[in-house]
């Protein structure tokens, strides 16, 4: 099997199991909506499988930063980034869904939700410590860039989605609710940006 049919595979792979944690976070919020399920079982099974996907993108990190870091010219620092963010996300993660399997009805919503964000902030902060002057000097795209993209915004919006809890955990909907709104027209204003830019660049 060629690198380049084995990257496919990989990819489609990927984005079944993601498919398949989408499905199980709307299945279980539907399921709390008809009043199948009692509410703190749907936010428990929905934590669990954001710890998941978590996890699952620790894992993918490699693919990720990469193709980034040979256009950065330092591969050593952008492994020493990779390998960092990797243990964070992975230990974030299974920290993440001890939380939410052990931990009570009223702690469970923040501890996870910090504990989810931390896992960013200190990925991010390494990340940006070795690798920030060298990424924002850079110029040139190459096709990898699209697919390292998308699983960037998968993270985005996981951690947007563990920001959405924590405020839901202090403040209840009357922030969340506000805050899920904004992060879908701020997608929706990129999107469209991003759309315009690349007709323009036709």
């Amino acid at each position: 099997m060629s690198d380049q049919t084995h990257s496919s595979t990989s990819r489609k792979f990927e984005a079944f199991i993601i498919g398949i944690f989408v499905t199980g976070v709307m299945g279980f919020a539907v399921a709390k909506e008809l009043g199948s399920i009692d509410g703190y079982l749907a936010k428990r099974s929905i934590g669990i499988i954001l710890g998941l996907l978590l996890i699952m993108m620790g894992n993918f990190l490699p693919k990720i930063v990469r193709p980034l870091a040979e256009q950065a010219g330092n591969p050593a620092r952008a492994m020493a980034a990779e390998r960092f963010a990797g243990r964070m996300f992975m230990l974030g993660g299974l920290a993440y869904i001890s939380v939410w399997i052990y931990g009570s009805q009223e702690s469970a919503p923040l501890i996870s939700s910090l504990i989810g964000i931390g896992a960013f902030v200190l990925a991010a902060a390494n990340w940006m410590r070795l690798m920030g002057a060298e990424m924002f000097g850079r110029r040139d795209r190459s096709p990898s860039d699209a697919i390292s993209h998308a699983r960037l915004q998968i993270l985005f919006a996981l951690f947007w989605v563990f920001a959405i809890f924590l405020g839901d955990a202090i403040w209840g909907d009357y922030v969340s609710q506000p805050m899920a709104i904004g992060y879908v027209i701020v997608i929706g204003i990129w999107a469209a940006l991003r759309a315009n830019k690349a007709r323009l660049s036709r």
